[in-house]
């Protein structure tokens, strides 16, 4: 059975994939995805970071842009951005394929859609909530964090839309829907759990 978690950013969906994974006691998928695939591609997992999600700083788009230069180069980016997510869309199918594990993001949700063997989850807040646990986890002020997932959202929403022809926050994709502002992330688990052991057992 796999677990596949698509998030807003400052939902906590770590927290809540991270208690899934210890009482079902699945193996975590996350920062080693990247890492994977930058070896397989020899590159820095930065890089692959960079190039799948997009959601990268103003001074990093500008320095990106000012590479880039030539409708030459442009192509050149745009071609190592869809080796990466061939990649990831691999490697993701991989672990889903050895089964007893949780992916956080990636697109596992839209990767693995479909696969019965799959419950896919969406960690959702509001948009303030979120604001404020991230500014009190960067410790900076409310109306910083507030920018920084705003921008998050809106490069998420267009890096699933452009590979994946759906919005991140489309409920109707997956499984299970939680918020975790109103369930909290002890009952948001929980509720996950209890589905896949009903899926399994049955």
């Amino acid at each position: 059975m796999v677990v596949a978690f698509a998030r807003q950013f400052g939902s906590g969906s770590n927290r809540v994939a991270v208690a899934v994974a210890r009482e079902l006691g699945y193996e975590l998928i996350d920062d080693q995805l990247p890492e994977a695939v930058a070896v397989r591609l020899e590159t820095s997992p930065e890089d692959v970071r960079g190039r799948e999600d997009r959601a990268q700083s103003f001074g990093e788009r500008l320095l990106r842009s000012l590479q880039a230069g030539t409708p030459e180069v442009n192509a050149a980016l745009r071609s190592a951005d869809d080796e990466v997510i061939r990649e990831i869309e691999r490697l993701v199918r991989e672990y889903a394929d050895h089964g007893n594990c949780v992916i956080i993001g990636h697109g596992s949700t839209q990767i693995l859609r479909g696969r019965s063997d799959v419950l896919t989850v969406l960690a959702h807040a509001p948009l303030e909530w979120r604001a404020r646990r991230v500014a009190d986890w960067w410790n900076v002020s409310y109306d910083v964090a507030r920018a920084e997932v705003e921008r998050v959202d809106r490069a998420r929403a267009a890096h699933m839309l452009e590979h994946y022809g759906q919005e991140l926050t489309d409920m109707g994709t997956c499984t299970i829907v939680v918020d975790t502002q109103a369930l909290g992330f002890d009952a948001a688990a929980a509720a996950i759990v209890a589905a896949v052991r009903a899926k399994t057992a049955a």
